[in-house]
């Protein structure tokens, strides 16, 4: 929008001139004359206005405009006020009456001239506004007409305005548009408008209609009442997209996005907006059969894509329920994801949701093997804020995973927080999460990684758990474990020959933990047949902005311990194509 701010910040602008107001009798006259020394396209930080002229009056405690010349954009506006039939006339029975009218007429301008972005092209419109008994009927019609010239000619991805319309009256506070027109080569916008500006109550309906898409909506909304249906469809959106990104302004930002697909949705309200709106009910349904998202503009491929989505929305602010059934591919992997969730707005700067059902199934693109996820219970989450505090907290929850092998297992959590507190300049941060991890077969993990234990001499029904602990406030402080909860494993033995041997383990554990900059790292192998092994390390990382980040000369210490007898196991530690005979006794110290 065009502002006083925006007007002070075009950097290309030089303005100079005058104005004067003087006594004429009972009134007063004004008289304004100003130049643009540098004149430009708005949109490249100039004004496109190089000069301007204007007399105004003030009478009976309102300022009337007598004449105005402007220049610019490659043309003119002129404008002609009339009081009682006479120009510049007051203080006369029609100035008495308060009977005026307004006629200004724009002849050349070029919106190019105006915005880069729009087309060259020819604008030239009448405006007349005239005092009725009824209020200040106006009728403002604008035409194009398509131009050649040393400007250039008119290419085709500029978005060229044929036409603009306005029809209305204003009777305070009553604002009324009968007819409003927008129309480009290949896009209509078109409908009426009433709007009450001391309360803005507003009714009216708007049709748009633009390559690939059609939107409409109706209705009326005011402070305690309201009623009213949108509904948007999209036939194509690569089409649609591609018009957006040629109009000026924030749909700018869609250049170098490809989207592919179609879509619609279906909105309806009823109530008033009274109590910021708690009231008031709405409905929304939005169907997504397709909906590719491309970055690359050569890209076939797409980075994104969207299937078969479904989203049901109803209630009010206060409480709101949504409903989410959706397919995702991405980086050739594929979700399927149906959720039921509500939430709302309570108190000021309060809100509060709850996430009834949620299930994500997962799968890579080609393959029949699935790996579902699925909330075990309701969780609830609440963000509060004020001026100085932010605060986010999840309740305790639980997933259940389970894959295309035997077993299930479940990631449980307690309640976790966030909050951030700004004290002048400072921001401080604090959060904290703790959970556990319990019955995970090792052969997920070989799935997951797409590596074979077969291969490395090993089989079994080992199973892991494990828990975490993570903080930060004054400290960050984090430890997580991962160990054997059950099972065990069968490996080669020395040889080929050997038949099969049960490890026998006893205890398997990996600790990690942090302390500020300290890390360190702990792993422990106990067994029966296929020895003990005891491995330490830690080192020192500086933190940046809540974040380890990694120095190549960060100081490193450790020590091993390890009796390992000569089983196939151990064949994994050596180089590729080796394999380890004999046992292995080591003690060492890295400082």
């Amino acid at each position: 929008g065009v502002t006083s701010q925006s007007i002070a910040q075009a950097s290309r602008t030089l303005l100079s001139g005058k104005a004067s107001v003087v006594p004429a009798g009972v009134t007063w006259r004004g008289t304004v004359a100003a130049t643009n020394a540098i004149s430009g396209p708005w949109n490249t930080g100039a004004l496109p206005l190089q000069a301007l002229q204007a007399q105004v009056v003030f009478d009976k405690g309102n300022w009337l405009l007598q004449t105005l010349h402007a220049q610019g954009a490659g043309g003119a506006l002129q404008a002609r006020g009339e009081v009682g039939g006479e120009v510049g006339a007051v203080g006369d029975a029609a100035s008495a009456a308060g009977a005026w009218k307004l006629t200004a007429n724009a002849r050349h301008i070029n919106p190019h001239a105006v915005d880069t972005r729009l087309a060259v092209d020819t604008l030239n419109g009448e405006l007349t506004a005239a005092q009725t008994p009824a209020g200040i009927r106006f009728d403002a019609q604008l035409q194009g007409t398509l131009a050649k010239g040393p400007q250039g000619p008119h290419k085709p991805q500029d978005l060229r305005l044929q036409a603009a319309q306005v029809r209305g009256l204003w009777r305070a506070p009553t604002l009324q548009l009968d007819s409003v027109l927008l129309q480009t080569a290949d896009a209509t916008a078109q409908g009426r408008l009433t709007v009450q500006t001391q309360n803005f109550a507003t009714e009216g309906n708007l049709d748009v209609r633009l390559p690939g898409l059609q939107s409409t909506v109706s209705g009326q909304l005011s402070e305690l009442a309201g009623k009213g249906t949108l509904q948007l469809t999209v036939s194509d959106a690569a089409l649609a997209a591609q018009w957006l990104a040629r109009v000026p302004g924030d749909p700018a930002r869609l250049e170098g996005l490809r989207i592919q697909g179609r879509g619609d949705l279906l909105a309806q309200w009823n109530g008033g907006w009274h109590q910021q709106g708690r009231a008031l009910q709405l409905q929304a349904q939005l169907r997504i059969p397709r909906l590719d998202m491309l970055r690359d503009p050569k890209a076939t491929d797409p980075a994104l894509a969207i299937r078969d989505t479904q989203l049901a929305l109803s209630g009010t602010l206060a409480s709101m329920d949504l409903q989410v059934d959706t397919k995702i591919h991405a980086a050739h992997q594929q979700l399927a994801v149906q959720s039921r969730m509500q939430g709302g707005q309570g108190a000021e700067g309060q809100w509060q949701g709850r996430i009834d059902f949620a299930t994500i199934t997962a799968r890579e693109a080609g393959s029949a093997e699935t790996w579902t996820a699925r909330l075990t219970q309701a969780v609830q989450v609440a963000l509060t804020r004020d001026a100085t505090r932010k605060t986010l907290v999840v309740s305790a929850g639980a997933l259940g995973l389970t894959g295309p092998l035997s077993g299930a297992a479940e990631l449980q959590w307690q309640a976790a927080q966030w909050s951030s507190v700004v004290s002048g300049k400072a921001v401080q941060t604090a959060w904290s999460t703790r959970g556990s991890l319990r019955d995970l077969p090792v052969g997920w993990l070989e799935r997951i990684g797409n590596t074979q234990l077969a291969n490395l001499g090993l089989r079994g029904d080992l199973v892991l758990g494990g828990q975490w602990d993570a903080s930060s406030a004054q400290d960050l402080n984090l430890r997580v474990v991962l160990e054997r909860t059950g099972g065990d494993l069968r490996m080669l033995g020395p040889d080929a020959q050997t038949a099969a041997l049960s490890a026998g383990l006893r205890d398997v554990r990996l600790v990690l933990a942090a302390h500020n900059e300290n890390l360190g790292a702990t792993l422990i192998w106990d067994s029966l047949r296929a020895g003990q092994l005891n491995a330490t390390a830690s080192t020192r990382l500086p933190i940046k902005d809540g974040r380890w980040v990694w120095d190549p000369d960060a100081p490193l210490a450790g020590t091993l311990s390890a009796s390992l007898p000569p089983v196939g196991l151990w064949s994994v530690l050596a180089p590729p194509g080796w394999r380890l005979s004999g046992s292995v006794e080591s003690d060492a110290v890295l400082s």
